[in-house]
């Protein structure tokens, strides 16, 4: 009997031992599938669209990401958008970042980005992030948009992913971005648009009045593998800066540069004078036609969601954000859930404006005149959509 009791007393024993195992087995488990889930969730993040359909119907809207999407370096594979774009309820989109076709470099920093994203009180509240703040947190924030679109870290590494092509040099006196000269270096020698690349300087003076003085700050850009422009602003240590300072560098930050850049190389706005040792405007504008060319081509090859045909289309992923920066009473009341009434009874004393650019935006509010009158806290974005400016976030130190 007691030999017996024993071997029950044993298996019970053995048993406890089996369970505890299985249990800690189980804890590592779930422990493993629990960090694994975390970063996958990051993958996703949820937009919200506060429509005004008199200014963007759905169908300007998707197109608007589209372009957004497509200047942070995402591919958009036409047979993949659906699955990366995905309105799951007349307001709310769900981002897949991997179907957008972004880097490996690009996901791991959007991640960090959602990861903070996604412990704000907007996004608890309200299921998501307004899409406007969301690409001005991206694309609008100089340092985000480098980290996500890879940029070289400084002008030598920049200089020396292209040692080996050569480049020409072409002065302009009247420049439609500098307060002076400005002097435009291009190397389009390469049949490859990888292989592209071009920056300037500007600096004090005129070549015409023979006063002319470079800058040491220097702005460039190259190409992405889904064919849009990458652009960097490097200060004069040649370390990468975000411009903070509108009358030290009226050319603005690379969210600025999208208007003359994203169809080719910059095209001439004002007749300008041939400094001689450079090369001339004829020249340099026979270039531009070249690459432009050059530049159509690839982009039919890409197979891209985003048509580059439509050269006025890109308004529409401006437009996103611009109506973020400068909302009217409509859509705050949408974005804040109250009233039209409560809303302007909330904004008494605030000054509104007109939009020069967009006229139809009118009675619009500055973001930064009413933040901290949200009934919520949200991820802070830069002051400036596309100007200099002294508030530039970094999460992604």
């Amino acid at each position: 009997m007691l030999k017996k009791c024993r071997i029950i007393v044993l298996m019970k024993t053995n048993f406890h031992k089996l369970s505890f195992g299985f249990l800690f087995f189980f804890m590592l488990l779930h422990e493993a599938c629990t960090y694994n889930h975390l970063p996958e969730s990051n993958k996703t993040i949820i937009l919200n669209w506060y429509p005004a359909p008199a200014h963007q119907t759905k169908e300007e809207f998707t197109t608007g990401l589209v372009w957004m999407f497509s200047y942070l370096g995402a591919k958009l594979p036409a047979n993949k958008f659906d699955d990366g774009v995905k309105f799951i309820s007349s307001n709310k989109i769900e981002i897949d970042f991997e179907a957008l076709d972004f880097a490996d470099f690009a996901l791991n920093y959007l991640k960090i980005l959602v990861s903070k994203i996604k412990q704000t009180e907007e996004y608890k509240v309200t299921g998501g992030i307004d899409a406007g703040r969301f690409f001005a947190l991206c694309f609008n924030s100089s340092y985000h948009y480098y980290k996500i679109t890879g940029v070289a870290p400084s002008f030598i590494a920049f200089k020396n992913k292209f040692q080996e092509f050569v480049y020409n040099t072409f002065a302009c006196d009247t420049s439609a971005v500098a307060y002076s000269s400005r002097v435009l270096n291009y190397g389009i020698a390469s049949n490859s648009i990888a292989n592209n690349f071009f920056f300037a300087q500007e600096g004090e003076g005129y070549f015409t009045q023979g006063n002319f003085i470079k800058s040491a700050v220097i702005e460039a850009f190259d190409y992405m593998e889904n064919g849009q422009p990458r652009f960097a602003i490097y200060d004069e240590q040649g370390n990468l800066y975000a411009p903070n300072n509108p009358l030290k560098h009226p050319a603005g930050k690379p969210a600025k540069c999208m208007w003359c850049h994203e169809s080719g190389m910059q095209p001439l706005i004002f007749p300008t004078t041939d400094i001689a040792g450079y090369e001339t405007g004829a020249s340099f504008t026979a270039a531009r036609q070249i690459f432009t060319e050059r530049l159509n081509e690839f982009h039919k090859s890409t197979g891209s969601k985003l048509d580059f045909t439509q050269k006025k289309a890109h308004s529409q992923g401006e437009i996103i954000y611009l109506m973020f920066y400068e909302p009217d009473i409509t859509r705050l009341s949408q974005e804040w859930q109250m009233s039209e009434g409560n809303i302007k009874a909330l904004l008494t004393g605030v000054p509104s404006h007109n939009n020069q650019e967009y006229p139809f935006l009118k009675e619009v509010y500055y973001r930064k005149d009413i933040e901290h009158l949200a009934p919520y806290k949200s991820i802070l974005v830069t002051d400036e959509m596309r100007e200099s400016s002294a508030s530039e976030p970094n999460y992604l130190k």
